[in-house]
């Protein structure tokens, strides 16, 4: 009878000692601070900026006009701390991918083209977020929304550039390609909802300014090879992101 008694004792014990750790872990789990990974994928709308450019082109005075973004991919990843429930701190990797397309007009010989491209971004940032839940914790417990900015740089790339005639569509020449690299700035706004220990899923909507795309010095026309030209350039790009992705904390 006695060792009987020892042996729940035993068990009681073991039991108590297992829910302790598993309150710890699971308190732990959803620590106010600590380091997380991430990873996230949506889509983003670019709208083309100004196109100033007064020395594009063959001739050389080619002006853009009719510039149209559409929408297309955003990838990303991020590696940051979190210092508190109220804020946390992160180095982001996104790659956006889009269409380009503008309309060159040169005053002294009267000629429209068209041109169609592949538009892509590689944007590195710093970024800080504010969050709600460091303001009220029972409030924002499950689901907590949060702001976020930032300031890095991205690699800006133009490809399978292919110039027409805006009259007809015929094909006039293939573009080279440019790369080009810019400040970069984000605004967004976004919610957190935990869904399991350590786990945490996250959406957001993005603003990014990207600076500027150009084309390549030269292009490759059918009848004639190989021609200098001036640079097209579109300045004042922005592309707006809706993302939806997962963080996990160590």
């Amino acid at each position: 009878m006695v060792s009987g008694y020892r042996f729940s004792a035993v068990h009681m014990v073991v039991g108590a000692l297992v829910l302790v750790g598993a309150q710890t872990s699971a308190r732990s789990a959803f620590a106010e601070e600590g380091f997380y990974v991430g990873l996230n994928g949506g889509v983003n709308w670019l709208k083309g900026g100004d196109g100033d450019t007064e020395t594009a082109g063959g001739n050389h005075n080619g002006s853009l006009y009719d510039i149209e973004g559409d929408h297309g991919s955003l990838l990303g990843g991020v590696a940051g701390y979190k210092f508190s429930d109220l804020w946390r701190a992160d180095i982001s990797y996104t790659r956006l991918n889009n269409k380009l397309d503008w309309k060159g007009v040169f005053p002294g010989g009267g000629l429209h083209s068209a041109f169609t491209s592949d538009a892509s971004s590689d944007v590195v940032m710093l970024n800080g977020y504010l969050h709600a839940k460091g303001f009220d914790e029972d409030t924002f417990a499950t689901f907590d929304p949060f702001i976020g900015a930032g300031i890095g740089f991205t690699s800006n790339r133009l490809t399978n550039i292919v110039e027409s005639n805006a009259s007809t569509g015929s094909f006039e020449a293939d573009v080279h390609d440019g790369k080009k690299i810019y400040p970069a700035f984000r605004l967004g706004v976004g919610l957190d909802a935990n869904i399991a220990p350590s786990l945490t899923l996250t959406s957001s909507l993005d603003a990014y300014w990207l600076g500027g795309f150009e084309t390549g010095d030269g292009r490759d026309r059918a009848a004639s090879g190989f021609q200098e030209i001036g640079a097209w350039q579109i300045d004042d790009v922005v592309s707006v992101g809706i993302s939806v992705g997962l963080r996990y904390a160590f």
